[in-house]
């Protein structure tokens, strides 16, 4: 509801469609609707280690873990260039990443990347 009202009163604000789809993936509601939404943050905005990780996130709830690997590996390549380090998410993308490595069948790549996320502080959250 809130996200709705921010983006009613500000319809180029990117972080509020980036917001809204990603409190929809953590809900597991309309993931295709919040889709629409992290595209339209990210074409706002253009890209952004957040609003990847959101798509990516997005992508593996919707059983498309190639794509969703595709822009994960994007958002971590923008943690690198602007050296973001704990405390910025950059652990949870990491997390995000093992998930899909988990789902493609990639255990060592997901092992490294679940291992990374917990030396960052990401701590996985418990279900709603």
């Amino acid at each position: 509801m809130l996200f709705r009202s921010v983006i009613e009163l500000q319809p180029d604000n990117a972080l509020a469609y980036n917001n809204r789809a990603y409190n929809l993936a953590l809900a597991g509601k309309q993931l295709e609707r919040a889709l629409e939404d992290v595209d339209k943050a990210l074409e706002l905005h253009g890209p952004d280690e957040a609003f990847l990780d959101t798509r990516g996130y997005l992508l593996y709830l919707l059983d498309r873990p190639l794509e969703a690997l595709a822009d994960l590996d994007s958002a971590i390549e923008l943690l690198r260039r602007h050296r973001l380090r704990s405390g910025d998410g950059a652990g949870e993308i990491y997390y995000h990443r093992a998930l899909v490595h988990q789902k493609l069948g990639n255990r060592d790549l997901s092992d490294a990347d679940f291992r990374r996320a917990k030396q960052l502080g990401y701590q996985v959250p418990l279900p709603v």
